[in-house]
């Protein structure tokens, strides 16, 4: 008389559950047992890493019923990293009990993890980071070379799309010594929002974009998310030319995100504005956004850094190469480790522009003086591309005689002529295109040792007087 159990539904292959706290997840398995054999009275479940295999637990509760169907639901189970035994994967096995006798028992195929998971939201250069589906999780760790996406194999539908979501993963995999997830919550074309909610109007486009409502509900599968990492793209800017409405809608968004998920402290890193390599007209607006990006000061809102220096896809004016989507994901990774070390992730997002001011009483040094934060150095030493020398309202070009680099948190721009009014500076204004198509800001701009840019100075800042 066989004494059968299966378990029929349980973790997809790869599926990493969102720890509650200490590396504890909750799982619920169902399967069947075979009516023709001994009834069990209880059903134990065991946890495998690797080859080894752990204790049987007794589930928080469990069903049994009459008709050969049963589920259990696990209640709190440990299975992070000071579980594992040479892999950070794990397998679950029931066996079925009468009398305290086992009856039978079943291992379930697919691997998973306990660790985080990060949702992407965004425009097209967030939605870019993953492939050309636009739902589901995406996971990499240093334990596996495979890639999921709901457990079937990836594959890469555009040569324009960035492995991003695969390099975040992977470093942060590494990085916490556990499994990382990316849901793709991003969507391809239009704004996950644009009107300025007045009049009963919403952040949310009534498109066929991903309205707040399904981004909800695909999170809400997920049981559980550790951050969004959330990158606007252009569209924003079309209705948009100061930076207040754009900062004062993101907070608001990002509140209601939080609330509709229900998680009020959630982390949200913003990924800035990058480089646009035509609209010229249009600049003012993007740099009001990317003004606001550097700018908010919102609990449980962190800006990350921008790819104004990274290289475009080929006849493509907004979006990066994938190579260059690998980079920007490992500088905005940079940030979410640090927000889990003391002190304020904002150190780990590159250098800043401190101060700028005359050098000398002729006016035609100019000193920019720099915060390094968690850097060191800074490159290139000489010919430094993106600065941009105002005179009031008016961009005055061709006065630039050089920018170097004379110490390593201090940059000194040398003029032919003085300026004659109220001088300013702004660092990477204006359209990216350098006339043929490709990012001029591509090359001599400032980085520094750990790959992070200097933050765009987006609108022009007063030069003040040289120091007594």
């Amino acid at each position: 008389m066989s004494e059968a159990i299966t378990i029929t539904v349980g973790p997809a292959q790869y599926r990493v559950y969102q720890h509650v706290d200490a590396y504890l997840a909750q799982l619920t398995l169902s399967g069947t047992w075979d009516t023709s054999g001994t009834l069990p009275d209880a059903i134990e479940y065991r946890l495998y890493t690797g080859s080894t295999a752990g204790p049987w637990i007794t589930p928080a509760t469990t069903f049994i019923g009459p008709g050969g169907g049963w589920q259990v639901y696990t209640g709190s189970i440990s299975a992070g990293p000071a579980q594992a035994t040479g892999s950070d994967w794990y397998k679950i096995e029931v066996r079925s009990l009468a009398n305290g006798t086992e009856l039978a028992k079943h291992q379930w195929p697919n691997q998973f993890g306990v660790g985080y998971i990060v949702a992407l939201a965004g425009q097209s250069n967030a939605y870019r980071w993953a492939s050309g589906a636009n739902s589901g999780t995406k996971t990499r760790t240093k334990a596996t070379s495979t890639v999921e996406w709901n457990g079937s194999s990836l594959v890469w539908t555009n040569s324009n799309v960035g492995q991003g979501a695969i390099a975040f993963a992977d470093d942060l995999a590494s990085y916490w010594n556990t499994p990382v997830a990316m849901y793709n919550g991003a969507v391809e074309g239009a704004a996950l929002w644009e009107k300025f909610k007045l009049s009963g109007g919403e952040w949310w486009l009534p498109d066929t974009s991903t309205t707040r409502e399904s981004f909800r509900d695909g999170i809400q599968v997920l049981a559980g998310l550790h951050a969004i990492v959330w990158a606007q793209g252009e569209t924003g800017a079309l209705s948009l030319s100061t930076r207040m409405p754009h900062l004062d809608g993101m907070i608001e968004l990002f509140r209601e995100l939080r609330d509709e998920i229900g998680s009020p402290h959630l982390p949200v890193f913003v990924v800035q504005l990058g480089a646009i390599l035509l609209f010229p007209s249009l600049d003012l607006w993007h740099s009001a956004i990317r003004d606001a990006h550097v700018t908010i000061d919102e609990r449980d809102t962190f800006t990350t850094t921008s790819h104004y220096d990274l290289a475009h896809a080929t006849n493509d004016v907004y979006h990066l190469t994938p190579a260059a989507y690998e980079t920007l994901a490992l500088r905005v990774g940079r940030v979410v480790k640090a927000y889990h070390l003391p002190g304020t992730p904002d150190s780990a997002r590159g250098p800043r522009i401190r101060a700028v001011r005359y050098a000398d009483g002729t006016k035609t040094k100019i000193d920019v003086v720099l915060d390094l934060r968690d850097g060191h150095t800074i490159s290139p030493a000489s010919n430094i591309k993106g600065f941009q020398l105002w005179d009031g309202t008016t961009e005055v070009t061709g006065n630039v005689t050089s920018v170097v680099k004379v110490q390593e948190n201090q940059i000194q721009i040398t003029l032919n002529t003085a300026v004659s009014g109220r001088g300013g500076l702004a660092y990477i204004y204006g359209t990216g295109d350098d006339g043929s198509g490709s990012n001029k800001w591509s090359t001599n701009t400032v980085v520094d040792n750990l790959g992070m840019p200097l933050e765009p100075l987006a609108l022009p800042a007063q030069i003040q007087p040289q120091e007594p």
